[in-house]
This record gives structure tokens, sequence and C-alpha cells, in this order.
């Protein structure tokens, strides 16, 4: 009996395989040539063409046995791993009767058993496996945010995307490492991340941490901050905000515990201890929390009304989201009135753009924006 044996490209005759043997019809194909596009690991997959007419099939028992032995004596099969497809009449060679109605039949037991597959019903009936762990789309944002993450070192950074892109099939999987870039602004230290990983492992067993904290003086060097203090801190929750890695909990000040954030990449030392956590207040809002601490360095909410021009509404809504409520005020401007952390930060993003952001109310936050700008007239 002929047929086509595909192997993987890096084929090592001291590794075992798993063994696709496919059966056509009369005519001898390279089908399973294909199978590697679809798979992520390698495989030795089979063509087996048919010879004569016995009970009904194209193939019978025997020469299958036959072709069978061929191949495990010329390749290193895994016999625990052997597989048999089947189409037309080689389907029926492996006793599965294939009609509509059976088909069908058998697409329903699979949905049941929570397999995601789609019917197209159309002309031709159609079915597809809908869904894997991760789409590409989904492989890609992934990458993309460890790509993006400066916290990340570069070597860990591409070993990281290597494993992603295994996720995905073969083909697949290259087109993902072919499109990685890394930024040279790339941390080349690996203490966020050991220390990320410490403070985790603290909040799942609900203890404290300790730790000494660094800055830089003024030769741009590191030093040990209050000369090698150790901080006693109750962490609550890790996050991830304007392209640094950050831990929010509660520091045990003199005076009273106070919750605070803690550079992850600043963080040294660190040591898990015996005590338990101070328990996170039942009121703290770890989303609120967020909001002005990273976006308007802690300063305070109010209301504040601005009046702003067409041109930069992309601008505001990208700020203060889409559901803001807007009022037209004349053809070239309109107002809105939102909750702001007044401070350095907001005013900064307001002279982004000029005369055409202006504070309406309250006087006090217009006379804060004017005591700024007085500033940098002096200067």
């Amino acid at each position: 009996m002929a047929y086509h044996a595909f192997t993987p490209q890096n084929y090592d005759s001291n590794k075992t395989y798993p063994l696709i043997i496919h059966f056509s019809t009369y005519e001898l194909t390279n089908y399973s040539q294909y199978y590697k596009n679809y798979l992520t690991e390698d495989v030795i997959s089979v063509d087996i063409s048919q010879r004569g007419f016995t009970m009904g099939s194209y193939v019978g028992e025997a020469a299958i046995l036959e072709t069978l032995d061929d191949i495990l004596n010329k390749f290193s099969i895994d016999k625990s791993r052997i597989y048999l497809l089947g189409h037309s009449n080689g389907l029926s060679e492996l006793t599965i009767d294939a009609i509509p109605k059976t088909i069908d039949t058998d697409i329903t037991a699979l949905q049941e058993l929570g397999f995601d597959i789609i019917r197209n019903r159309s002309t031709q009936y159609q079915y597809f496996f809908a869904s894997r762990n991760f789409s590409m789309f989904e492989l890609k944002l992934i990458i993309d945010a460890v790509q993006a993450a400066h916290f990340i070192p570069k070597s860990q950074t591409e070993e990281l995307v290597r494993r992603i892109a295994e996720l995905a099939n073969k083909n697949q999987s290259e087109d993902l490492r072919r499109n990685l870039f890394v930024s040279k602004l790339k941390d080349n230290d690996k203490n966020t991340l050991t220390m990320a990983d410490w403070l985790n492992t603290a909040i799942n067993q609900n203890k404290k941490v300790s730790f000494q904290y660094y800055e830089y003086d003024r030769e741009g060097k590191k030093v040990l901050k209050y000369e090698g203090y150790r901080y006693k801190f109750s962490p609550y929750a890790l996050v991830w905000n304007m392209d640094s890695y950050f831990v929010i909990g509660c520091y045990e000040r003199k005076e009273k515990p106070t919750i605070i954030k803690f550079r992850i990449d600043k963080i040294c030392s660190i040591q898990i201890e015996d005590e338990d956590r101070i328990p996170c207040p039942t009121d703290f809002n770890l989303s609120e929390y967020i909001e002005p601490m990273f976006l308007m360095h802690g300063a305070q909410k109010q209301d504040v009304t601005m009046r702003c021009a067409y041109s930069v509404i992309d601008k505001v809504i990208d700020r203060f989201g889409e559901d803001i409520k807007i009022t037209p005020v004349s053809d070239d401007e309109f107002e809105i009135t939102e909750a702001v952390a007044v401070g350095s930060t907001f005013y900064s993003w307001k002279l982004n753009y000029g005369g055409r952001i202006k504070i309406v109310a309250p006087d006090e936050v217009k006379q804060g924006f004017n005591d700024l700008i007085h500033k940098f007239d002096l200067k």
C-alpha cells in the first residue's frame, strides 16, 4: 500500500512523535501535510491511498495493519498517541457513517459536552471550532502589554513573549514573535517582579511585610531612604499605572496607620512577617482611591465647570469619559461640569489646550490656575 509521510522540519529519531493517519478516497492525497499549521506540537502525519474494494471499503484491514507496521518501523512514533482520520470511503473504513443526520447528531453531542462549535447552515452545512483559550487578537494584546511594561526587563520580556506566542499554533506563533519590539526604556533589573511576587504572596497569606525603600541622590545614584529605615506595611493591592507598578496598603506611622502607595521598583530587602495584616477598612474603595491618587497626585475632588471648544471634544471625552453631560453654549463651544481632583496635574492638562478649555467656576479654582500662570511669568 502506498502512502505519503510528513515529518517535522526538526525531526529527531531519538524523540517520539504523535502519529496522525489520514484515510481518503481511492486517490493518494497530501492533505495531512497541512495539519502542522493547526497544531502546537510536532507530529508525524501520513496519507494512505486506497487499494482494491474490500467489504464495502476501499481499504482492507490487513492492508491497514501492513502499512501501520511499515510506518512504525521507519519512524519514531509514540504508540500511545496514534490518531485516525478519514473522509468519504476513508471515513467508512473507520466504521463511521458520515451522513448529514449522523454528523448533525454528533455535533449536538459535542456541544452538549461544552465544545464551542459553530454551525453555519447555508447551501452547504459548515461547522467550525470557535474557541481557543486565547484568540490571536487577545494574545497580541497580552504581548503588547508585556512589551509596554517598563518594569519587565528586556530579557524577561523576550522570554514571556516567546511563551505567550506558543499558546497559538505554530504559524501564528512565528508571526507573533516576528513583530516583537522591546523599548529601550525597559528596566534591566528583575527586582520589580521579584518584589511584586513577594507582595502578592503576603496579600494571599494575609501577612504584613517589612522592607527598605530607596530614592535617588543628587548624582542620580540609588540610596536607601532614611538611612535604611524598615517600613512596616499591610499590603492590600498591586496596581500597574502610568508605566509603573505600585503596592497600596496601610503604613504603620507613629501617629496613626495611613493608606498610602509605594513604587514597587524602589522596594528592596523585603520580608514577609508572621504578623497578620491590618484589615482593609470596609469603606475603602480602591477605584476611588486610585483615580485622584494617580491622575491628580492626591488633590481633593470638587465640581468644576469648564467651557470647551468643539475642536477639543475628543480630548475632553478621553479625559472624563463618554457619559459626560455636554451643554452647548454657542456654535463653537460647550460646557461640562465634572468632579475634578484640582491640582497642578489638572492645570497642566488644561494648559495643553491653551484657551480652548476655560475654567468657568468655581472662582477659587480659576484663581488657583491664575496663580500658577503667575508663577511661570515670575520665572
